[in-house]
């Protein structure tokens, strides 16, 4: 491996086979949150 200085990861993605997986359905502020016993967010 090596690391250059262009921008990316150097992956593309076919839009196209993408759009036959889409994400499902769900509340964008509440699939990322772990919390703990007590409820609070644990922060990453």
């Amino acid at each position: 491996m090596y690391v250059n200085e262009v921008p990316g990861l150097g992956v593309d993605v076919n839009e196209k086979e993408a759009a036959k997986y889409p994400l499902p359905d769900v509340q964008m502020n509440n699939w990322t949150q772990v919390r703990k016993h007590d409820g609070t967010i644990i922060r990453p």
